[in-house]
């Protein structure tokens, strides 16, 4: 494996409509990747939950609920390179940069 960096792609997919594209992502703080933040329009649906995750901060409730309401809707985190689908991920959005982690 080489040394040189790694960059990541991913869309946030619901069915075959692509609510996001993530890209530009490398390592951010420990688990967590940064990437640059490009919403479609489709994204204004499900950025309300988003928000909510967000704004939760020590209220787990509140944020598993949105993420269980995220799910529910289908939307998933989608490698662009692979098509690898991550089910189970959090984002932060900040503008137009967004952090990421997934399992």
């Amino acid at each position: 494996m080489s040394d040189t960096k790694m960059y990541k792609v991913f869309h946030l997919k619901r069915g075959d409509d692509i609510l996001a594209v993530l890209e530009a992502c490398e390592p951010d703080e420990m688990f967590w990747l940064l990437c640059s933040f490009q919403p479609t329009d489709l994204f204004a649906e499900v950025a309300s939950l988003f928000q909510q995750a967000s704004d939760a901060g020590e209220d787990i409730d509140t944020f598993e609920v949105a993420y269980e309401k995220i799910r529910d809707m289908g939307v998933q985190l989608v490698s662009a390179v692979n098509n690898e689908n991550y089910e189970f991920f959090v984002l932060h959005i900040e503008g137009d940069d967004v952090l990421v982690r997934y399992a």
